[in-house]
């Protein structure tokens, strides 16, 4: 007689247990996934700095077309530029430095270049 294989296969609360565990590994690596995305109002004068989490990442940085005039930002460690209204910079960078030299106000927006991807 030939031997006999156990027929024994995992029951529903191993396989239960396996998924669960999986979408645990799966919810707590996806922020390092996520787009960045925001925005900054100044005032006149205005300075403010905003630090990412995580940092180092490729960033589009654009002065709204209804800000009042220029801003000056400065994407990591990388020289400042001046943006017109409806100007945008893009760098790679772990914080945003925004300075709002005219009178008016001035609504700036930050975001990833690459939504959704891990960026090294």
């Amino acid at each position: 007689m030939a031997p006999r294989m156990s027929s024994r296969r995992p029951g529903g609360i191993h396989v239960l247990a396996v998924a669960l565990a999986f979408a645990v590994v799966t919810l707590r690596i996806a922020p390092t996934f996520a787009t960045v995305a925001g925005a900054a109002r100044l005032a006149a004068d205005q300075s403010k700095h905003v630090s990412l989490t995580p940092p180092f990442r490729w960033l589009r940085v654009c002065n709204d077309t209804s800000s009042a005039g220029t801003v000056t930002v400065t994407i990591g460690t990388q020289a400042s530029r001046i943006l017109l209204p409806g100007w945008c910079a893009e760098n790679r960078g772990g914080d945003v430095g925004i300075k709002n030299g005219h009178a008016g106000p001035a609504l700036v927006t930050i975001r990833s270049i690459f939504p959704n991807t891990f960026q090294n």
